[in-house]
């Protein structure tokens, strides 16, 4: 009986590691198989040849257009250089407007610096407006001069983006009140909108009001 015993636990052994073994073999193989794929695969692309790596490896020094100052690379550099593909971007200024002068017509730009320029200097800038508008000049200059509690003398100035409409340029300027040589925009200054409009073969100044007495500093 005991060796019955023995017999059928020797029999047992010999059927379990009978099972488990060819698991363990099927596991190692299956490894074996997905790396050979792999190695295979990796070893069968196809891969496209470097274009311009020269190219792109290179240190740039600068682009054209652009300020020696601003950190370039290959592809900033490519770019600048395509400038029908990339026009130029043109400032802006928070709280004020975009300075892209592209919209106004010639003439009528023109006639927007001339009038700036009088009120800047503070002399002829009455022959600017338009007929029965030139109280529209005088409320502005009492308006300027009681916000500002003093007689105010406007030491430059920059034009923004036009707001076109019927044929009338919304033209936002702003004026600097500094007499200090800055050229930061955000200088004590005072933003108006000069309208535009074209009488006959003229463009003359037909309104100007603050954009917003908040702004003005």
């Amino acid at each position: 009986m005991r060796i019955l015993k023995l017999f059928s636990a020797a029999f047992l052994l010999s059927l379990f590691f009978s099972c488990s073994n060819p698991a363990q073999v099927s596991s190692v193989r299956t490894a074996e198989t997905l790396r050979t794929v792999s190695d295979s695969m990796a070893q069968n692309v196809v891969w496209s040849e470097e274009l311009q790596g020269d190219f792109l490896k290179q240190k740039v020094i600068g682009a054209d257009g652009v300020s020696k100052s601003v950190k370039t690379t290959p592809y900033s550099a490519a770019v600048s250089s395509d400038r029908q593909k990339y026009p130029p971007l043109p400032p802006y200024i928070r709280g004020f407007a975009s300075l892209d002068t592209s919209l106004y017509d010639t003439q009528a730009l023109e006639t927007l610096n001339a009038f700036c320029s009088a009120l800047v200097s503070g002399e002829g800038a009455d022959s600017f407006m338009a007929e029965g508008d030139v109280y529209s000049l005088v409320m502005f200059r009492y308006d300027l001069a009681r916000l500002f509690e003093e007689e105010t003398v406007f030491s430059r100035y920059v034009i923004g983006k036009p707001f076109v409409q019927d044929g009338i340029y919304q033209c936002p300027v702003r004026f600097f009140t500094s007499q200090e040589e800055s050229v930061s925009y955000l200088a004590p200054h005072t933003d108006v909108y000069i309208f535009l409009k074209k009488s006959e073969a003229s463009w003359e100044v037909d309104q100007i009001s603050f954009m917003d007495t908040s702004n003005s500093r």
